[in-house]
């Protein structure tokens, strides 16, 4: 049996992560291309702006296009300030759709987060609002900014531990590995 080791980004950010990213989805698509990469993820800050020109524009260069979306969630211990992040007990999600359920709930998070502000600004996503519109959706928690990463670089091992134990009962991994299908072969990617 081959094994295919063949990269596949899952957290790319494009033009339409204001103040995030500065390329534009036709240069992201054409390295992705470039480097032979059979699959993409769109995971751009807080807005599912660019999803439309991008999945066109992967799959007409036959990249299997993967949406997602980098999310604000309210950390669930409001009681300490983290020294990592920006912002007063604000961590990031990335979170990728699997399917048409997940889409849907990409969607009303994205748009909750804007609609349900009492500011200018985009509001963080609670715990309760992420966990309730799960479905479909799988959740990339690692990373500097992400709630387990956040704990882990503050020692605190035990809140990762939680917070890791909380998210694997409330989001399941998927247990299938996904496999994405539009290129020319299945590839699989295990999240």
């Amino acid at each position: 049996m081959e094994i295919n080791h063949r990269f596949v980004h899952l957290r790319a950010r494009s033009s339409y992560s204001l103040a995030q990213g500065a390329i534009l989805i036709d240069t992201l698509i054409s390295l992705a291309k470039r480097e032979n990469m059979p699959a993409l993820a769109l995971t751009d800050e807080g807005n599912l702006f660019g999803t439309l020109e991008f999945a066109l524009k992967a799959s007409e260069k036959g990249i299997q296009p993967i949406i997602g979306c980098i999310l604000e969630l309210e950390m669930p211990d409001k009681k300490e300030n983290h020294k990592f992040n920006y912002k007063k007990n604000i961590s990031k999600i990335s979170l990728i759709v699997r399917n048409k359920k997940g889409w849907k709930n990409l969607s009303v998070l994205v748009s909750n987060s804007f609609l349900d502000s009492n500011t200018e600004n985009q509001r963080p996503i609670s715990l309760k609002e992420l966990f309730d519109n799960s479905e479909g959706l799988s959740c990339l928690m690692g990373g500097t900014e992400g709630p387990l990463g956040i704990y882990l670089l503050e020692n605190k091992y035990s809140e990762a531990l939680k917070i890791s134990k909380l998210f694997v009962t409330t989001i399941p991994p998927s247990p299938e590995v996904i496999v994405l299908s539009g290129c020319n072969e299945k590839i699989q990617i295990s999240l």
